[in-house]
């Protein structure tokens, strides 16, 4: 949840952005600013600190607090922020490549999407960029905060709103890999995927693709062999595997298995060994 602080933070830097503050004119007073937000004098100052501190605006003795003349939010980068969910392995070796990369050029911190909000603050200092690695839906409203303090934000393996993204083209590597599958010209197949989440877009687009490339390379498909598992973690995942398994390696099953989910990979290959196939 953003707190009292960043929101009023949030809502000055809009108005700064929109030119709602003239360069030459004081900001309003703690006093109007007080009543506006309905919140106390304390509140009111760690915001306008923070924005002080962080180069939007700056404090003259006697006079004021005025938008920052040379603002360093205009500047050059001075840091790259890199937020991703950690938890995941492979999600953290990549992170651990990207920001080596980065550290060459410029200083790079990597942070896990369950503490980007608790660092907010750190996120939105002058001369920041940050690397979403595939964010959910819940950093939606980090991230807007972010664009209202003029942080340049890049999402990796996501596309959202008119954020710039980068990720990997997934009807091209599908087709791919069903390709190779089927080259021996046997186009019975069973598949396992992960189930929708709609906080992993990505899952949805996967699944289109698939769908989309079965009917235009003619695949003989079955419902009966499609497999669907949860989102789950290590140990929790291999009941639904079991299940899947069951299916995928009767006899009379295609011998052919795509599988879009990676972390299931290793489960049901351990299932095949087990059941000699």
């Amino acid at each position: 949840m953003i707190s009292k602080v960043q929101s009023i933070k949030d809502k000055i830097l809009r108005e700064l952005k929109s030119g709602v503050y003239p360069a030459d004119r004081p900001l309003p007073s703690r006093h109007q600013y007080m009543r506006r937000f309905k919140c106390s004098r304390m509140t009111v100052d760690r915001a306008i600190g923070d924005l002080v501190e962080n180069g939007f605006l700056e404090s003259r003795r006697g006079s004021g607090t005025y938008p920052a003349s040379s603002g360093a939010k205009d500047g050059g980068l001075t840091q790259v922020v890199l937020i991703g969910g950690f938890d995941d392995r492979g999600l953290a070796a990549e992170a651990c490549r990207i920001a080596t990369s980065i550290q060459d050029h410029i200083p790079c911190n990597i942070y896990n999407l369950s503490d980007a909000a608790v660092h907010l603050q750190r996120f939105t200092k002058p001369g920041t960029a940050v690397l979403w690695q595939r964010p959910t839906y819940a950093e939606l409203l980090l991230m807007d905060n972010l664009k209202n303090a003029g942080i340049r934000q890049i999402l990796v393996g996501r596309r959202y709103g008119n954020y710039d993204y980068v990720t990997t083209d997934a009807r091209s590597s599908i087709r791919e890999g069903l390709e190779w599958l089927t080259k021996s010209g046997d186009k019975r197949i069973s598949c396992v995927f992960e189930d929708f989440d709609p906080d992993f877009q990505y899952i949805g687009e996967r699944h289109l693709a698939f769908y989309e490339l079965a009917l235009e390379m003619q695949l003989d498909l079955s419902s009966e062999y499609i497999c669907k598992v949860p989102r789950q973690a290590g140990l929790k995942l291999l009941p639904y595997i079991e299940k899947a398994a069951d299916k995928i390696f009767e006899d009379d099953a295609p011998k052919q298995l795509f599988i879009s989910y990676q972390a299931a990979i290793e489960p049901v290959l351990a299932a095949a060994i087990r059941r000699g196939k």
